[in-house]
């Protein structure tokens, strides 16, 4: 993550082999087009994750937001202090998940049958519990403090479940077995 990435408009930032910058030079080639976003930080941990599921994904980028950072399958991002800990207990244990119709540019994590957690840029968050037999109770994490906040009545699985984020831009939900 620290010699290649994809930049904020979808292209590959990759430097020449053999090219010796001086950190100045580095620095100004890092910013401007070639800069990073939280998408583009996100695709690709969660590329390196499916690629080398065993291994950790260190992100210590500053930009970086840290729910993204953990949705796309990083490790130890940098949650706010105060994150539920019940959330901080269920995540050891999530893996990578991908189910069914999850919009591009959206990450989850799950313990399936017991807890999940999705990440959206901005919008709706859509999950498919269709396969699940048990009844959900969803939580919206504030990204700022980690606190989780009810989102509604609990959701029964056996279906397709929707959920509009409580503001504009990155949301996180949490279903946790009832």
């Amino acid at each position: 993550m620290k010699y290649w990435w994809y930049t904020a408009n979808g292209g590959v930032y990759d430097p020449k082999g053999g090219e010796s910058l001086a950190p100045r030079q580095q620095l100004r080639e890092w910013k401007g087009n070639k800069s990073r976003s939280d998408a583009s930080i996100a695709r690709q941990i969660r590329e390196y994750r499916v690629k080398y599921p065993d291994k950790a994904i260190l992100c210590s980028l500053e930009p970086a937001q840290p729910w993204a950072v953990l949705l796309a399958g990083g490790s130890v991002p940098h949650l706010p202090p105060s994150t539920d800990t019940a959330l901080l207990a269920a995540l050891p244990r999530m893996m990578p998940f991908e189910p069914k119709g999850l919009p591009e540019g959206h990450y989850a994590l799950a313990d399936p049958g017991r807890d999940y957690l999705v990440y959206t840029p901005a919008g709706a968050v859509r999950l498919d519990l269709s396969d699940q037999t048990a009844t959900f109770a969803p939580h919206w994490i504030d990204l700022k403090t980690g606190a989780a906040k009810p989102a509604g009545d609990a959701v029964p699985g056996g279906k397709v479940v929707e959920f509009r984020a409580p503001g504009k831009g990155a949301a996180v939900l949490w279903l946790t077995k009832k």
